[in-house]
C-alpha cells in the first residue's frame, strides 16, 4: 500500500536536522542583509534551483507536501536571470523572496529531511 501524503512527511522519534539544507537556508537568510550594489550573483540563483530540485525529489520520495513548495519558491530566482529588477536593491520583493526561501528550506531541514538520532 502506498504511503499517504502528509504536510511534514514521516515523523521521527528523535529527529536530527539536515545540516546541509539548514546551511543553505542560513546563506539565503544572510543574503537578505547584503546590499545589492552590483548585479545579483548568478551562483545564488543556481544554488536556489539545485537545492530546490534535491529537496523536491526527497519530498516526493517521502510524500511531504512542505517540500513541494520549494519548486515554486525557487522559480522566483528566474527574475534576475531574465533581466528583472527584484534583486537590484534591498526592497520588499528582495526581503520577502529571501525570507520565504530561508523559511521553507529550514522547515524542510527540520521535518522530512531530518534523520533519526541514535
Amino acid at each position: 500500500m502506498a504511503k499517504s501524503w502528509t504536510l511534514f512527511g514521516p515523523g521521527l522519534e528523535k529527529p536530527r536536522p539536515n545540516l546541509t539544507v539548514a546551511a543553505v537556508a542560513i546563506v539565503f537568510a544572510a543574503q537578505t542583509f547584503v546590499p545589492g550594489e552590483d548585479a545579483y550573483p548568478t551562483y545564488m540563483c543556481f544554488l536556489a534551483w539545485i537545492s530546490a530540485a534535491v529537496i523536491t525529489w526527497f519530498a516526493y520520495k517521502k510524500r511531504a507536501i512542505l517540500g513541494l513548495l520549494t519548486l515554486p519558491v525557487s522559480l522566483l530566482w528566474l527574475n534576475p536571470i531574465l533581466g528583472g529588477n527584484w534583486f537590484d536593491a534591498v526592497g520588499l520583493e528582495y526581503l520577502l523572496t529571501h525570507s520565504a526561501l530561508a523559511l521553507v528550506w529550514a522547515g524542510c531541514a527540520y521535518t522530512f529531511l531530518a534523520t533519526e538520532k541514535y
